[in-house]
């Protein structure tokens, strides 16, 4: 059996740890790892999260409550004011407008503008919540450390607690329409919902390793984590399947649309499938960004070939026109 400990301590965390370790001090780790750009401000944090909104806006959350935004694409960044010093682990937009992030010690915070202002919202936790998605506009879930599950049906003005009484930490979640939803946790555990969130229910488990991260598109559903492992189904969670995977690096990031798609992870790991999801082969990346790790990946909802990428020390590229820009 997997040892619990070493299990459950949270995969980001272990990052932020041996990054800083590797890289305190060193001009040139800094000068590969920051996102440059002519204009704006360079990325220099570690990034735990990304999204697209569409072809040109982008938000990233990360290290230090630290949350960057883009309207070309990616090309260029700008800083907005987050309200809170936390690590930011996960992010989720509604709309072009509402949006959500959650990181360390139960943190919340929101915007109604794009990203541009951020307020914080009140959980009453103080446990970690790694992943957070948001139905529509209204209904939203946030999830983390020790079965952490909170939900929402006003935006965030008040979150009911309904923590899981297993002792499991949930890592991610999504819902497919604003009923139905999924979340993936340590040791493969799943459970879903047909009530927007009010209840759950535990799904057997098709693998044992942990997984990090959740993606859908449309019907469909894809899940990473620990050893390469991508499991995936094409209807709604119903029948899951083993994806084939060429690496045994941890996956942090999964995002596919028809039949590209894109999956990062330890050690600058980046994988791409052609077949909507059952095989994946590793792509060839500059040998100096293999010491980064990439913790985010968003891709654009309605474009299987625009995306955005990003990982330690500012680490940043862009998926464009299905070929990796850095």
């Amino acid at each position: 059996m997997r040892n619990r400990y070493v299990s459950r301590l949270p995969v980001l965390f272990c990052c932020l740890v041996l990054s800083s370790i590797l890289f305190r001090g060193t001009a040139a780790a800094e000068s590969v790892g920051e996102a440059t750009t002519d204009r704006g401000v360079q990325v220099r944090e570690n990034i735990f999260s990304s999204i697209m909104l569409n072809e040109s806006e982008v938000v990233l959350v990360g290290d230090r409550g630290k949350v960057f935004r883009s309207s070309d694409g990616g090309r260029t960044w700008e800083e907005a004011v987050s309200g809170t010093g936390e690590p930011l682990f996960s992010v989720s937009f509604s709309d072009l407008t509402n949006g959500w992030a959650s990181g360390v010690s139960g943190v919340i915070i929101r915007t109604g503008d794009g990203g541009a202002s951020w307020t914080r919202q009140t959980t009453g936790t103080d446990k970690h919540l790694f992943g957070i998605h948001f139905a529509d506009a209204m209904r939203g879930c946030a999830v983390g450390d020790w079965g952490a599950l909170f939900v929402t049906d006003d935006g965030g003005t008040n979150w009911r607690d309904l923590s899981l009484e297993d002792d499991v930490v949930l890592y991610a979640i999504r819902f497919l329409d604003s009923r139905t939803g999924w979340i993936v946790g340590e040791f493969g555990n799943m459970y879903r919902t047909g009530d927007g969130g009010r209840h759950w229910e535990q799904v057997q488990p098709i693998v044992e390793q942990s997984l990090f991260c959740l993606c859908t598109d449309g019907d469909r559903m894809f899940a990473a984590g620990l050893d390469g492992t991508i499991i995936h189904s094409s209807d709604r969670g119903e029948n899951w399947a083993l994806a084939a995977s060429s690496t045994k690096q941890s996956i942090y990031g999964v995002a596919v649309r028809g039949q590209e798609g894109w999956a990062v992870g330890d050690v600058g790991t980046v994988l791409r499938t052609r077949d909507g999801g059952s095989s994946w082969t590793e792509e060839e990346i500059p040998s100096r960004y293999k010491l980064f790790w990439v913790g985010a990946l968003g891709m654009v909802s309605n474009s299987r070939s625009k995306g955005i990428a990003a990982g330690a020390h500012g680490l940043v590229f862009r998926i464009s026109d299905s070929t990796l820009v850095w």
